[in-house]
């Protein structure tokens, strides 16, 4: 059936562009882009009137350290990144210090 290999080209076209947007971007799940601190602080440097949401939590099981989670809507996606160390927003940034922070599974494991 001819139409049957069309269809099974068509999803391995589709897997290799999904392969190529993983590039630009750490992780892409439901809506939600995880990116390198630096990539995230030049989107909020493209956004007129920034809200962070900034959560602190605990990592690692034997070496315990504080990391930092930045969450800023960018057009309709939510972009979030992790620093060890707060990064140095633009000026004129709203921040929300948030005490927890709850998203889907795969969101945390990308993050």
């Amino acid at each position: 059936m001819p139409g049957r290999w069309a269809v099974a080209y068509a999803g391995a076209a589709a897997a290799a562009a999904g392969a190529s947007a993983s590039a630009q971007a750490k992780a892409f799940t439901y809506g939600f882009l995880v990116v390198e601190p630096s990539e995230f602080l030049k989107l909020l440097g493209r956004s007129k009137e920034p809200v962070v949401v900034v959560v602190r939590r605990r990592v690692g099981i034997l070496n315990r350290r504080d990391e930092l989670v930045y969450i800023a809507g960018y057009g309709d996606f939510t972009v979030l990144t992790r620093s060890p160390e707060p990064l140095p927003l633009p000026p004129g940034t709203e921040v929300i210090e948030a005490r927890k922070l709850v998203l889907p599974p795969a969101v945390l494991t990308a993050l």
